[in-house]
């Protein structure tokens, strides 16, 4: 495939196989010190706590660094202004807020403004979020919290099922990716959703061993976590998880252990079932309707899985919500059921995003030669054959990023770290060949490829990101002037994302509006009086905002 070839090929590939290839002539030297490095690194790895603390601490520096040094993350897509409205809400002490008064000069995409003003997302990023902004005042230190903590939570995941160099070897690697970077740089990355892959995936690789509560209760928060970011996905784990465990679990258990353990689960998923229902009645004004269902009878045509029926067109009030729902999503929609061709195109979009982003570390193709290489045992065997029906399943939803897969990177990295483990044990001509191939790599990948990384997000997506509209520094120059502010959008397209506002209007500082027609604008002014009015326009490539009408 062309994707495979561009990533062997990639310039942060070609050195790491340069340095395999060495290895076959590798001198006696080099061979010894392989080995103490080895030793150095079992010796670390006999203290898991601190392992956990370390790669998680490690991981927060790391995004708290870029941050301040490179580019202060923005929200640019429209996804991330819902989340942000959920955090705000949230960060407010509510759970939704009241409708505005003119709700067709506040739609926008990705929220609800009927029967109240709130996000469609599950509540799980959106409190992750709340937490960066209770705490410091800025939302996306949440995602550095939320993403160190599954870096942490996965390094636990992997001394469940591997060995403790393998699993010490597997937190390294965590702290440095480039996607996990990513999802902490961004308002709606993984993180809530990976971290509850991960405890769950760990919970069941302890617990096939022993009984722990402490385990038991991993599991419980870890499914919470699924249920309140990615539900379908998070789903799709769990049964496959909860599989595992009872295909692999010995039989060490009591049966009084079992019943309790039961008890906890099942004590635990009322109160998380419980929880949810409060919040769908607060937002939805249903128990049984979540604000996803609702957001999709109010606005979309294309369903969410590819062997649905397409949805009524509704009567849409806004042409750019109208071109993105009922022509943008409902034509991938309707390729991707046009033909087995189309169908198998859309595919190898789908995995060809999935193996370049998630896989940049070069470790792929060395963790499968050494799968494929070694003894399938019966943990291998079921972990595989999840990780293949994951995939499956995932392929069945009509839209795809790569955040989506976040639930299953426990079971990836799982996977891969088995391979790269067997592959280690290869040897040639005497020489622990697999071993300088795989710790030469993983020198590359911490040192120099992680730096060719930065140089690359400093460089390319920095300025890219700049040309996109920067809210905060035009929310800044209009309260410079002083007063309270209205500044309206001509949404013409469906890429248009800045209708978007804090969980409080009347008391902001700026409010977003949609440009409406001239009777529709008195409207809209007589409910914020007192402000200056503003125009958004795009000149010379650039966003800036105009006078529009002075309050009178």
């Amino acid at each position: 495939m062309p994707f495979i070839l561009n990533w062997i090929f990639a310039k942060n590939s070609l050195p790491f196989f340069a340095l395999a290839a060495l290895s076959l002539w590798a001198p006696f030297w080099l061979v010894s010190f392989c080995r103490r490095i080895e030793q150095f690194l079992k010796n670390l790895s006999r203290h898991p706590r601190r392992v956990i603390v370390g790669v998680t601490m490690a991981h927060f520096l790391f995004q708290a660094i870029v941050s301040l040094c490179f580019y202060w993350p923005q929200p640019r897509v429209h996804d991330e202004f819902s989340y942000l409205l959920a955090a705000d809400t949230f960060a407010s002490g509510r759970l939704t807020n009241p409708p505005p008064a003119l709700p067709v000069a506040f739609e926008s995409f990705h929220i609800l403004v009927s029967p109240t003003y709130m996000s469609k997302y599950p509540p799980g990023q959106g409190l992750a979020l709340a937490l960066g902004q209770v705490l410091t005042g800025k939302p996306i230190v949440g995602a550095w919290i939320f993403q160190s903590l599954a870096v942490g939570a996965l390094t636990w995941c992997l001394y469940g099922w591997l060995v403790p160099l393998w699993g010490f070897i597997g937190g390294l690697l965590l702290v440095v990716h480039p996607v996990f970077f990513d999802w902490g740089q961004s308002f709606w990355g993984g993180a809530v959703a990976m971290l509850g892959g991960a405890l769950v995936l760990g919970a069941v690789g302890r617990l096939k061993e022993r009984y722990g509560v402490f385990e038991i209760g991993a599991l419980a928060i870890g499914a919470g976590l699924l249920a309140n970011s990615r539900p379908y996905e998070g789903l799709v784990l769990l049964v496959l998880s909860l599989g595992l465990f009872f295909l692999l679990r010995k039989k060490v258990w009591l049966r009084a252990q079992q019943v309790q353990a039961l008890a906890m689960l099942g004590g635990a998923g009322l109160l998380f079932v419980g929880a949810m229902a409060f919040y769908n009645q607060a937002v939805t004004g249903s128990a049984f309707k979540m604000p996803y269902q609702l957001h999709a009878e109010t606005y979309s045509v294309a369903p969410n899985f590819l062997w649905q029926a397409p949805l009524p067109v509704p009567v849409y009030r806004s042409p750019d919500l109208e071109v993105h729902h009922a022509a943008f999503e409902s034509w991938q929609y309707e390729d991707q059921k046009k033909s087995v061709s189309r169908f198998f195109f859309w595919v190898k979009e789908k995995l060809g995003t999935w193996f370049q982003e998630a896989f940049r570390l070069r470790f792929l193709i060395v963790g499968l030669i050494g799968l494929a290489a070694g003894r399938w045992t019966s943990s291998l065997k079921w972990l595989f054959l999840s990780l293949g029906i994951f995939i499956v399943g995932i392929l069945q939803v009509t839209f795809f990023n790569l955040h989506y897969t976040a639930p299953a990177v426990p079971l990836f990295a799982v996977v891969i770290l088995m391979g790269l483990e067997r592959f280690s044990h290869w040897t040639w001509k005497a020489k622990p060949v697999g071993k300088l191939v795989v710790y030469s790599g993983l020198v590359w990948t911490l040192i120099p490829g992680f730096a060719l990384f930065l140089e690359d997000y400093a460089h390319k997506r920095v300025p890219r990101m700049e040309k996109a509209l920067n809210r905060s520094a035009l929310e800044a120059e209009v309260v410079a002037s002083g007063g309270k502010h209205l500044i309206l959008m001509p949404c013409e397209n469906h890429r248009c994302g800045v209708v978007a506002n804090n969980a409080n209007l009347s008391d902001s500082a700026v409010v977003w509006a949609r440009e409406l027609k001239p009777e529709d604008a008195e409207k809209l002014l007589e409910y914020f009086p007192n402000r200056r009015v503003w125009r958004l326009l795009k000149q010379e490539g650039r966003y800036a905002v105009v006078p529009y009408k002075d309050p009178t």
